[in-house]
C-alpha cells in the first residue's frame, strides 16, 4: 500500500549529439524541451525502475509496471509517427532495485516529436500516467475499443482521473479530449511547438473514477490491480461523449 504517496519526480536520463547531458536525475525532460530544435540528432538514454518497490521505499516517481516486451511494444508505436531507433535492455540492479535502460535515437524530425516521444516514454514510469496507461491497454482488449489507438485511450483514462489539471502534467488539457487519427497527430506535431496544442478540448469533464475502491486509494497499487471493473463504466461513459 501507499506505493504512490509523497513522490518526488524522478526522470533519470542522458543525451548525446545535438544535446549533451550526462546521466543524472531531474524532475522531467525540461532541459530537452527548452533546447531541442527541428532536425536535431540526439541519442537519449533513460532509466526505468521496474515494479513499485523503488517508489514505495524511496518515494521517487519512477515505477514501471510493464514487462520488458510491453515497454518495447509501447515504444514501437512511435514509429507510426516518425522514424526512430530504440532499444530496451536490462541495466542491472541498483541497491537491489531492478532497472531497464531505454535508448532512443531521433534525428531529422520536428522538435516537437522529441518532446512527444519522451513524454510517451514518461507514461511508462511516472505516476499517475503509468497506472492510467495500463488501464488504456486493458481497455484496448475490449471489443468496443479494438480500433481505437492507445494514444486516444490514454487520453480517455487520463481525462477521468482528476478534476484539477494542476495536479498532472499531460499532453491534453484535463477535459474530454478529441480523438485523433495517427495521421492527424503527425501533422499537428509538425505544426505546433507545445504538446498541449496537439489535442483540442471538446467538453468539460464531469465524471471521474472513484477516489477509493475496496478501501484502497489511488495511491495504492491494489486500487489499480483490483479496481478496473469499477473504473471501466466511467471510461465507457466518457467515450460515448467524445466526438470522432
Amino acid at each position: 500500500m501507499k506505493e504512490f504517496k509523497f513522490l518526488d519526480y524522478c526522470t533519470e536520463y542522458s543525451c548525446e549529439g545535438s544535446l549533451e547531458r550526462a546521466m543524472q536525475v531531474n524532475a522531467c525532460f525540461g532541459y530537452v524541451f527548452g533546447k531541442v530544435k527541428n532536425n536535431s540528432s540526439v541519442k537519449y538514454q533513460i532509466v526505468l525502475y521496474m515494479g513499485t518497490r523503488y517508489s514505495a521505499e524511496q518515494h521517487k516517481s519512477n515505477a514501471c509496471i510493464f514487462t520488458k516486451q510491453e515497454v518495447r511494444n509501447h515504444l514501437k508505436l512511435l514509429k507510426s509517427l516518425y522514424p526512430l531507433q530504440y532499444s530496451v535492455r536490462d541495466y542491472g540492479d541498483k541497491d537491489g532495485y531492478k532497472r531497464l535502460l531505454i535508448t532512443l535515437n531521433i534525428e531529422n524530425t520536428p522538435a516537437t516529436f522529441h518532446k512527444y516521444a519522451l513524454t510517451w516514454l514518461r507514461y511508462l514510469y511516472e505516476f499517475p500516467y503509468n497506472v492510467l496507461l495500463r488501464d488504456a491497454y486493458t481497455l484496448k482488449k475490449e471489443r468496443t475499443f479494438r480500433f481505437e489507438s492507445i494514444a486516444n485511450l490514454f487520453n480517455l483514462t487520463l481525462s477521468c482521473y482528476c478534476e484539477n489539471p494542476r495536479e498532472i502534467h499531460q499532453i491534453p488539457t484535463n477535459s474530454i479530449i478529441q480523438r485523433l487519427k495517427l495521421a492527424d497527430v503527425k501533422r499537428r506535431i509538425k505544426q505546433v511547438n507545445f504538446l498541449n496544442n496537439i489535442y483540442e478540448k471538446e467538453d468539460k469533464k464531469v465524471l471521474q473514477i472513484p477516489k477509493k475502491i475496496q478501501g484502497f486509494s489511488v495511491e495504492d497499487i491494489e486500487y489499480w490491480n483490483v479496481g478496473f471493473g469499477e473504473r471501466k463504466p466511467i471510461y465507457m461513459e466518457i467515450q460515448k461523449r467524445r466526438r470522432r
